[in-house]
């Protein structure tokens, strides 16, 4: 057997798809059926709001035991003397990328959740000593170049803005429409861009310089989305200090943005796809949501 056996490369490679892939689209659900095969728990098409469930996605628990399992056996092998293909490489980062994601899930959304307080100046990330050491023991391994190369301290801020941004939208703009699951779809792109790897490793520092124009009629929803944009910024993490590089009461509040809405003129098509007056609104997040 080579680095990875076919089944373990199967493997990787869906985990691979679902750390990139756009979360409310089918590809996503297609991803997770992939990586688990059997174990998959069809629930629906696409990922939206269910008030009729506390685990809005039963098959999350399942991945993340997977990715930390493949994880082990692969970062094992490596510091054996393992000497595996450029494209094997890559896919055992972007497994462990996954990995991180999952681990570390729970702590990233408390800290979107909790309240915005403007007397807080910088406050000291505490369990990001833990996730740097899990970096540097996945990622940081001797005679093995990896093909992203990123300091801890991006990756914690990149798997924050994917935490906030996936809050953001998956729990104000609802809808069990295919027409909404591509509105919060189009959301995530604008601020992502198609490609996750070439958004994470150097457009996240241009995207200040985009702006997002949002029309449709008035009451249509067009400040949630603004909203929800402006909120999911790239805010840079000092790994020195363990602190975000902005006051950390923004991260919560309406912070400014690059959207801009617009109300479109009569006659005009409407921003909602399903062509109601309304379609946005809030509900109550769970813990578990990606």
């Amino acid at each position: 057997m080579g680095f990875m056996s076919g089944e373990e490369r199967a493997l990787g490679a869906a985990l691979s798809r679902l750390g990139c892939a756009n979360p409310f689209l089918p590809e996503r659900i297609e991803a997770e059926r992939a990586a688990l095969g059997p174990a998959f728990v069809h629930a629906d098409r696409v990922w939206s709001v269910r008030a009729d469930r506390t685990v809005q996605n039963p098959n999350i628990a399942r991945l993340g035991e997977r990715a930390a399992a493949l994880a082990a056996t692969l970062r094992e092998r490596l510091a054996a003397g393992a000497e595996p293909a450029a494209s094997d490489r890559g896919l055992y980062e972007d497994v462990v990328l996954y990995l991180l994601y999952t681990r570390y899930e729970n702590d990233l959304f408390d800290l979107v959740v909790q309240p915005a307080d403007a007397s807080d100046a910088g406050r000291r990330i505490p369990f990001y000593e833990k996730f740097r050491a899990d970096c540097q023991h996945f990622l940081d391994l001797p005679g093995v170049p990896l093909p992203g190369r990123q300091e801890p301290g991006h990756l914690f801020a990149s798997l924050f803005q994917v935490r906030r941004a996936f809050h953001h939208i998956f729990w104000h703009i609802i809808g069990g429409s295919m027409s909404m699951a591509r509105l919060r779809a189009a959301v995530w792109q604008s601020i992502f861009t198609h490609d996750m790897r070439r958004y994470r490793r150097a457009l996240y520092e241009r995207k200040d310089d985009v702006t997002t124009l949002i029309v449709g009629p008035s009451g249509t929803g067009k400040e949630v989305v603004a909203r929800a944009i402006g909120l999911s910024r790239y805010i840079p993490f000092d790994a020195r200090t363990q602190r975000f590089a902005a006051r950390f009461g923004d991260l919560t509040a309406a912070a400014p943005s690059r959207a801009r809405s617009r109300t479109a003129p009569a006659g005009s098509r409407p921003a909602s796809p399903s062509g109601r007056s309304s379609w946005t609104r809030s509900a109550t997040p769970t813990r578990r949501s990606r």
